[in-house]
């Protein structure tokens, strides 16, 4: 269980979503899946690991933040150009320490803002949030994992989007904590560590599901069946069956 101070963080974020607070939200963010290891679309190049690019536009300005980087440059680049996007970003942040997260995170230094992840533990932490200064209102949420992953909540007008990497113990075990607030979270997004069989966590995504997550867009470590599975629960209006490479998301 998280410590009584994430839990008072995470009523703080519900009252800033509901608004108990003048916080000012994004009039519109899109998510687009630059990095994946399955394609949505022609002309990109699919590859094991994980890379979205997330655009939000706050008050006329405009915030591109890279959420991972795949394992490579040379893939990151191809899918960039391939989609008609550049690497101009203002922030990128790690998910885990795995190559095929983080390949050319070291090449953004001194371009923009770096948010590496944790360090992976010797021995199970304490789940915790952090907001990141030059983007209010979008947090960081370290799990207790030994791995040090952390996922990113992304303000939206309809409640926060939980973007994840990997979810390397499952995604119930590694960011289930977020959900035991009355916080409102619109979507999930990213690697959820799931199987076609695993009925543990697809059953955990399902009661999230029912309790009002609308969107609903696994990734890069949830298996293609399960991708499927997890999708028939999805309300929110997108048109990939099976998300992946250049699938993208706008709310």
């Amino acid at each position: 269980m998280p410590k009584l101070e994430n839990i008072f963080m995470l009523w703080a974020l519900t009252e800033r979503v509901s608004g108990g607070q003048s916080t000012v939200l994004p009039e519109r963010v899109t998510l687009k899946v630059i990095v994946d290891d399955v394609p949505s679309v022609d002309g990109v190049a699919p590859a094991h690991g994980l890379s979205v690019l997330i655009e939000a536009l706050t008050g006329g300005e405009r915030r591109r933040i890279l959420f991972d980087t795949g394992p490579s440059s040379r893939i990151l680049d191809f899918n960039l150009s391939a989609l008609g996007e550049s690497r101009e970003v203002d922030v990128v942040i790690g998910s885990i320490h795995l190559y095929h997260h983080i390949g050319c995170m070291h090449e953004f230094k001194g371009r923009a803002l770096v948010v590496a992840p944790p360090l992976p533990l010797k021995e199970r932490g304490e789940p915790r949030i952090a907001e990141i200064p030059p983007l209010p209102g979008f947090y960081l949420v370290k799990a207790s994992s030994y791995w040090g992953e952390q996922g990113l909540l992304i303000p939206s007008s309809r409640g926060y989007v939980l973007l994840v990497g990997c979810s390397v113990h499952g995604f119930r075990e590694t960011f289930g904590w977020v959900f035991s607030s009355t916080l409102r979270v619109f979507g999930i997004v990213g690697g959820l560590g799931v199987s076609a069989r695993d009925l543990f966590n697809l059953s955990f995504i399902r009661r999230v599901s029912a309790r009002g997550v609308e969107l609903l867009f696994p990734l890069h470590s949830t298996s293609l069946e399960a991708r499927r599975k997890i999708m028939r629960l999805n309300k929110f209006p997108v048109e990939y069956e099976v998300p992946g490479s250049g699938a993208e998301i706008t709310i």
